[in-house]
């Protein structure tokens, strides 16, 4: 109906009754929803359908829908209509409800009707939703109501619901209220509420009072909450401030509050408290704190601090913080700390923490490349294995590549050896025929035909003939994604024997190879009406039917268009038998016989129930509008009237 009336504005009287028709189908949620979105669609061509709209608002008995159904139409809403909106806004009697809807409302009110809005919002009993309402309405107000807007937030008791109301409004208030509104928040008795108010202030507060706020994080007795300001405050406050946050940190004695407060701290860190923060972290006892402290402070460190930061790393007892503190350090090693820390990587037991601190080195110490790559070859398990290879593929000199190959070649699980060759194939390109030797080598399936996958991007032309002998040695199951990868790099002469391979297939999987050969525009024309023939036989998602005659719209010649309309209209679900009517119909009327094929249609959509009939209309108007002209659309117009007024 939407689409009718945005083509033809004078049918829009019978589209509008249409859509409110609809919604007195079944008097339930659902249809409710559809008669406000399809009023809210036909209002961007006729917006006199949105006041019968919000009267139809009013009605709803239920406040929370009442709510919901507003903030759907507000989008739309004139601004002439926006008194009647308020007005259903202040019959809401909930509080979370009408805050709701003038949250929605804000955005556009006029100028005129921002008193009656903070009067609203005055109404409203909970001190919360008061609150939210007036801090989204407070950077709209017009200078003369910021003070009755102040007035309300005055009259909040809880302090921290005033306090969030006054942060809203402080880009329009003398520094004195808020001065008074830091004063509140400080008073808060509560730590969390007290932290919560303060975290909010510190956005709004001058550089000045934000000092202030430091001085009452330091009073809040509940650790966590203490080091929640400081870290709020952490992007605020300037450099010159940060040796008074980081005294307060040295305060702190709950070690996971102050590891997450050095965290926040260390990018701003004054130079001078660099060395007492790396005591205190040497000092924590729990090593994965003390490892996450230590990875933070890892770029700040000075050169002199270095040997020590590496002694602490060391002494972590957990393998994986061990690793992670190594990695972390490894880009600021001067060379002399090198051989220390390769040695400790080397020395680990684990093989995933070892492969990860030996490839952070080797990206610092490139002749080390060789010893990183005989490490990672003594991982046993080939998961890890394969992972430190895949690390360590963009970074390997030249003459390390075919080791690195072997070393894939190596792995027997055919999952992990194809992720190793995957990434080693972006550096060896001349090395790709012996990867698609182990490609072809790979005994699962499944995994070899993953591995072609990976590689298939990085074919040259030569090596198709092979990969696509791959592709079909592969279990059914797999072989379409196989063949779907490879579509795009195909010669013609071999799209023939991918596109035979991938019929005996069948359903969806030859759906997905047909898609991705149409869309590489590999699909020889000749070939077409098989693909579509093939498109008809999925019977395992309607979806990818759909998807099928959607791709094959633009490549069908005028002959196939009946049967390719066959193909649609027989698809029982709604979305995906629309989505392809709108491909085929611009088609249609190219088609010599288009008036038979038109009636034909229509006939066997007529058996369908009303919504159907409704949604496979409007995938059609294009055809109406061609087929019919103006005359079509009007009558086709007042039947979907009479009919919903009929038989409601």
């Amino acid at each position: 109906m939407a689409t009718l009336a945005n083509k033809f504005p004078e049918v829009l009287p019978q589209a509008i009754n249409a859509a409110q028709e609809l919604g007195n189908e079944k008097k339930n949620h659902r249809m409710s929803c559809r008669r406000f979105e399809a009023l809210a669609a036909l209002a961007n061509t006729f917006p006199e359908v949105l006041s019968q709209a919000l009267d139809d608002v009013q009605t709803i008995k239920q406040e929370g829908d009442r709510s919901k159904a507003l903030a759907f139409l507000v989008d739309k809403l004139p601004v002439e209509l926006m008194p009647k909106a308020l007005d259903i806004t202040q019959s809401i009697g909930d509080s979370r409800d009408c805050s709701r809807a003038l949250v929605a409302l804000t955005n556009k009110l006029p100028k005129q009707l921002m008193s009656k809005a903070l009067d609203a919002i005055q109404a409203i009993k909970d001190e919360r939703y008061r609150s939210d309402a007036l801090a989204a309405l407070a950077d709209k107000l017009p200078p003369e109501l910021i003070a009755e807007a102040l007035g309300i937030t005055q009259a909040i008791e809880d302090k921290l619901y005033q306090v969030k109301a006054v942060a809203a409004l402080a880009d329009n208030l003398p520094k004195e209220i808020i001065l008074k509104a830091l004063n509140a928040a400080q008073s808060i008795r509560k730590d969390k509420d007290r932290a919560e108010a303060l975290i909010v202030l510190a956005d709004k507060l001058p550089m000045d009072l934000l000092k202030q706020i430091l001085l009452s994080a330091e009073t809040i007795e509940d650790e966590f909450y203490r080091t929640e300001v400081l870290i709020a405050l952490s992007d605020k406050l300037p450099m010159q401030s940060m040796s008074q946050v980081f005294h307060i940190v040295q305060g702190i004695n709950n070690e996971k509050d102050r590891t997450e407060a050095l965290i926040a701290l260390s990018d701003k860190l004054p130079t001078e408290a660099i060395p007492q923060s790396f005591h205190i972290t040497m000092a924590i006892e729990n090593e994965f704190n003390r490892s996450r402290a230590l990875i933070a402070l890892t770029n700040k460190l000075s050169v002199e601090l270095l040997p020590q930061a590496l002694n602490v790393a060391l002494k972590i007892g957990d393998e994986e913080y061990r690793s992670k503190s190594l990695a972390a350090l490894a880009v600021r090693l001067p060379s002399q700390l090198l051989p220390q820390a390769l040695d400790a990587a080397q020395a680990l037991r684990s093989e995933r923490d070892r492969a990860r601190a030996l490839i952070a080195l080797s990206d610092k110490i490139p002749n080390i490349f060789s010893q990183a790559l005989d490490a990672t070859q003594t991982i046993k398990n080939e998961f890890y294995r394969s992972e430190a290879l895949v690390a360590l593929a963009a970074q390997l000199p030249s003459e390390l590549l075919p080791e690195a190959l072997n070393a894939a070649q190596a792995i027997k699980n055919g999952e992990h050896k194809s992720k190793a060759l995957a990434a080693l194939s972006d550096s060896l390109p001349e090395l790709l025929p012996q990867a698609l030797n182990v490609v072809e080598g790979i005994a699962d399936r499944v995994f070899r035909s993953r591995a072609l996958v990976n590689l298939a991007g990085k074919l040259s032309t030569e090596l198709m003939p092979q990969a696509l002998n791959i592709a079909l040695e592969v279990g059914k199951d797999d072989q379409h994604r196989a063949l779907a990868a490879l579509a795009d790099k195909l010669p013609e002469e071999l799209v023939y024997q991918a596109l035979h391979t991938a019929q005996s297939i069948g359903g969806e999987e030859y759906q997905s190879t047909i898609l991705l050969l149409l869309a590489a525009d590999s699909l020889p024309r000749e070939l077409v009406s098989q693909a579509l023939n093939a498109a008809q036989t999925i019977k395992d998602s309607e979806h990818y039917r759909s998807w099928a005659l959607v791709t094959l719209a633009n490549h069908l010649p005028t002959a196939l268009m009946p049967q390719a309309l066959n193909a649609a209209q027989t698809i029982e679900d709604e979305s995906a038998r629309t989505r392809a009517l709108a491909a085929l119909a611009p088609h249609l009327v190219n088609h010599s016989n288009h008036f038979t094929l038109w009636k034909d249609l229509l006939h066997f959509l007529s058996y369908r129930y009303r919504h159907n009939l409704l949604s496979d209309i409007k995938a059609l108007v294009s055809v109406l509008s061609i087929l019919g002209e103006e005359v079509a659309i009007a009558e086709t117009a007042q039947a979907i009237q009479d009919v919903s007024r009929w038989w409601p």
